[in-house]
């Protein structure tokens, strides 16, 4: 009988009212049970035993699986497939931490790996392709034998949970208490931005004798009392949250307990103020030190002996977090660092050696100009014993060191010492090698000496020997590397004038050119010197025809000044004449030249010519200076136009210009012109009157482009008149060079206004780094002028990334061969080369330009466009690029930083880190090359 018929035939009041609420009742609980059959459904597990396994695993047969040893290749598969914006939580569990190899989670390409020494792991994936079969466990280099993976899931999360993120765990900071102190953890910082409610759970991870007992350990604020202890012990205690959808993440603290001081243990602060302290830090009187930003060696000292069995617990404060550089503590060889982010310190370290006098709070790169150190304390935890009488000294000769050829080098031995008597120093060369050292003073705690100039890297030891009034004696090595400085080995000519100019300390009236044989070492002239003021009476100075020398001081500003028309050579190509600098700043010499040219030929033959370490400055065309004008006058920075040989410019910055270098035939060819280590920077023209280009060369035999850093050129998005167009670019190598002796390698080319290289006549064009152009290289010209039969473009090694869209354009092309290009019989080959990761869209988008005849060997393009995209599922990691590699190697992983770490490098100094050899070796690792 159905309900409604119920209703019908009853006339009690009551008898209706009754039934009508045993059926709403059963309304409300069938709905309610749809809705939790439905609420359940929102999750599902979709891994399947047994998965498909590679060599790495073996299938228990109770679902789970046991590590062969043997290096995996596509993990264990989950065959499913899901489409984008969906979320896969993965969680597992091992048996045993593992300390080598590499254990991880992966979905539609993104990796996490399993931290060593972790036993669980979760991570929740999104999916960001439109479609994807790519879910797996999976091992890389996995050596850990027998290990058993339980507790496998692909939790599969439903629309309704799709935004929910992990919870933050968050411990508390480092605590330090005294035996039988009541001590409170604090889990109050935690949270889940989700507004999920935690549960919370504390283990004491490092207590294998029970010595803490934790009350509660399931809440938000647990406590327990601090036992009685004889020595102090550090405690490790791991908070764990989980959130109402089971992600989870963990936080640990440190708690250090001292214990109670009577006549068997003693505990006193052995730093005092001020401390014997480095370059990376100064002394504000107030017990406390401000960071000067130079990197440290020996770093704050304490001199004091400790003893095997005794304890040291050292704590500092800082007035502000850090995120780049590193800042630690050492005792005894123990090294222990704050991490970046934090602002106290707090470490217990037990004394192993016999005896130690290694204390100290160091510091290695660490650019924080500014920051405070303070409430210093090194507490001395220990038994008391007698000392002996007298103890030998500390020798320490400082840090390792690399250095380029030229250089001022000095030594630095300000970290030895002895507790006992003064002490005196003897420095010699440690190594038996061809390059011979001469020190200024061996017996000076910091003896100098100029590097000398090598063809070839090569390292050098050296050896402090400290010895104290008794005769004791120790002895400490450094190393050093020397490093080729310059493409020649710059050395004055027995007949070269040497003309000095400064403008702080010159005078025009006063300034003296001398002979070679009057100075030793002209770049760091230890001689009375007669430096002119003004380039123009120092270039006055000059021959015609001689290997004379004008040095400019590094660190000074000449403002409107430039070298002008400037027709002079040298003598031969290696006797040239040489425009380059001196003294012991970092800073080039600061040429600001307004809107006129540099350097320009106006026309005539110059050969034998060498610019070294110059900033050429048009700061009147700069928007952003306080001197900018207007931008209407678009001349060329240094001129190179007409004809000659021998031309060499080095280590020196040209930026502003209408095109920053221009080396051109007028009245003749130009032969053996070479462009190394130079920052050219942020060229731009007006309107389509002027084109602009960073470097524009025409009609050279032998031309070498190596190691150079382009940026920006050709545009500049501050102006209107000057918007990026097609006819711009970083370098502009025009078609009538000779291609066979044309050679670019280890550039960065970044942000032109159109092209990054345009090689139109060919050469060979290897292992550059090209980011952020709209076309990346561009080989041949059109019917008049392609490749010249013979002739062949050569792209080997290179990696292009992130292709990105300018104005006056629609595209964004990795590698462009221009159709005409084979016509006349010219060859293109495309070898090695990485195209990746274009960072917009337009109407026309391709990775490689191809015409018939082009040979293209082992290429890679991915993430640039669908139609040529490649992938491999045993790539390492194909999401590589270049804020990942910075995250590598410590730097805050932006693109910004990496182009203001170029464009700011000081003079001769090399960063091998920021290399296309390291960079583009990282990016070719992600794909297996």
């Amino acid at each position: 009988m159905k309900i409604s018929n119920c209703f019908n035939k009853l006339t009690n009041f009551k008898e209706v009212f009754f039934l009508q609420k045993i059926f709403f009742i059963l309304c409300f609980l069938l709905i309610t049970s749809s809705q939790a059959s439905s609420n359940e459904n929102l999750q599902s597990n979709i891994f399947y035993h047994p998965a498909t396994e590679d060599q790495a695993w073996t299938y228990n047969g109770d679902e789970t699986y046991t590590s062969t040893g043997i290096n995996g290749g596509s993990g264990l598969r989950v065959y499913q497939e899901l489409n984008e914006g969906e979320q896969v939580l993965v969680t597992f569990k091992i048996s045993e931490p593992h300390s080598s190899g590499r254990l991880y989670a992966r979905v539609d390409g993104q990796r996490v790996y399993l931290e060593h020494g972790k036993k669980e792991f979760s991570h929740l994936f999104k999916v960001i392709s439109k479609k994807t079969r790519d879910l797996r466990v999976g091992a890389g280099s996995y050596s850990s034998k027998g290990i058993v993976l339980s507790d496998i899931k692909f939790t599969l999360i439903s629309d309704s949970e799709k935004n929910n993120a992990e919870p933050i765990a968050d411990a508390g900071k480092v605590q330090i208490a005294n035996s039988e102190d009541l001590v409170f953890l604090s889990a109050n910082e935690s949270h889940d931005e989700n507004i999920n409610s935690l549960k919370y759970q504390w283990i004491v991870l490092n207590d294998s004798l029970n010595e803490i007992e934790l009350e509660n350990p399931n809440t938000i604020n647990p406590q327990f009392i601090a036992p009685n202890l004889s020595i102090a012990k550090s405690f490790n205690v791991e908070l764990i949250v989980t959130d109402e959808y089971g992600l989870t993440d963990s936080d640990i603290v440190k708690i250090v307990i001292l214990p109670i001081e009577n006549d068997d243990v003693t505990i006193r602060n052995i730093y005092t103020h001020p401390a014997s302290y480095d370059k990376a830090w100064s002394y504000d009187g107030n017990e406390s030190y401000i960071s000067t930003g130079l990197n440290g060696d020996s770093g704050l000292r304490v001199f004091e002996n400790v003893n095997k069995d005794e304890q040291v617990l050292v704590k500092f404060k800082i007035s502000q977090a850090y995120s780049s550089g590193n800042l630690s503590t050492r005792v005894d060889s123990q090294k222990e660092y704050l991490t970046p982010g934090e602002v106290e310190f707090a470490h217990l370290f037990n004394i192993n050696s016999d005896k130690s006098n290694d204390l100290r709070i160091g510091v290695g790169e660490f650019p924080n100009i500014g920051i405070k150190l303070y409430d210093i304390e090194f507490l001395l935890i220990s038994k008391n014993t007698k000392e002996d009488d007298n103890t030998n000294p500390i020798a320490d000769a400082g840090s390792a060191k690399t250095v380029t050829g030229g250089d001022l080098v000095t030594l630095d031995g300000t970290g030895s010492g002895d507790f006992e008597s003064e002490v005196t120093y003897e420095w010699s060369q440690a190594n038996n090698t061809d390059i011979e050292i001469n020190f200024d003073d061996i017996n000076s705690v910091t003896p100098s000496f100029i590097a000398p100039s090598i063809p070839v890297k090569q390292e050098v030891n050296f050896t402090l020997k400290v010895t104290d009034s008794e005769g004791l004696s120790a002895i400490d090595t450094v190393s050093m590397v020397i490093q080729p400085g310059f493409s020649q080995n710059y050395k004055p000519s027995d007949d070269s004038r040497i003309i000095y100019v400064s403008s702080l300390d010159g005078n025009d009236k006063s300034g003296l050119a001398v002979s070679a044989e009057q100075v030793v070492n002209p770049t760091h002239p230890d001689e009375v010197i007669y430096p002119f003021k003004t380039l123009s009476a120092a270039i006055k100075q000059l021959r015609d025809g001689y290997p004379d020398w004008i040095l400019l001081r590094k660190g000074d500003i000449w403002t409107n000044e430039s070298f002008g028309v400037f027709t002079l050579s040298g003598r031969n190509e290696n006797e040239p004449m040489l425009i380059g600098n001196y003294g012991t700043s970092g800073m080039r010499p600061l040429v600001k030249t307004g809107r006129e040219a540099a350097l320009n030929t106006a026309g005539k033959e110059t050969s034998n010519l060498s610019i070294v370490g110059i900033d050429f400055y048009a700061h009147s065309r700069d928007p952003n200076s306080p001197d900018f004008v207007d931008v209407e006058q678009a001349g060329s920075g240094i001129r190179i136009v007409g004809s000659g040989e021998n031309i060499v410019i080095e280590d020196t910055i040209v930026r502003f210009y209408g095109t920053n270098i221009n080396i051109s035939n007028y009245s003749g060819n130009h032969k053996n012109v070479q462009i190394k280590r130079s920052i050219v920077l942020d060229s731009y023209g007006y309107k389509d009157i002027t084109h602009s280009n960073g470097v524009y060369i025409a009609g050279v035999d032998g031309l070498l482009i190596e190691d150079n850093f382009f940026d920006h050129n050709g545009w500049n998005e501050d102006i209107e008149a000057a918007s990026s167009t097609v006819f711009n670019h970083n370098v502009y190598i025009q078609w009538d060079n000779i291609a066979k002796n044309i050679i670019v390698r280890n550039n960065i080319s970044t942000r032109s206004s159109n092209h990054g290289i345009k090689g139109r006549p060919g050469g060979l064009y290897e292992n550059n780094l090209l980011i952020e152009n709209a076309i990346g290289f561009e080989f041949g010209y059109n019917e008049k002028h392609p490749i010249a039969e013979g002739d062949i473009a050569i792209a080997y090694n290179n990696v292009v990334l992130s292709g990105k869209q300018r104005d006056g354009s629609k595209a964004i092309w990795g590698i462009e061969v221009d159709k005409n290009a084979l016509d006349n019989g010219g060859s293109v080959l495309l070898e090695n080369n990485i195209i990746a990761h274009a960072s917009d869209e337009s109407q026309s988008m391709q990775a490689i330009i191809m015409q018939a005849g082009v040979i293209a060997n082992e290429n890679i393009i991915y993430d640039w466009v669908e139609r040529e995209n490649m992938f491999d599922p045993e790539w390492n990691n194909p999401e590589v690029n270049i804020n990942s590699y910075l995250a590598s190697i410590g730097e805050k992983p932006t693109l910004n930083e990496f182009l203001n770490q170029l464009r700011y490098r000081n003079f001769n100094s090399w960063n091998e880190a920021l290399t296309t050899t390291s960079v583009n070796n990282y990016i070719r690792s992600g794909y297996n090359k």
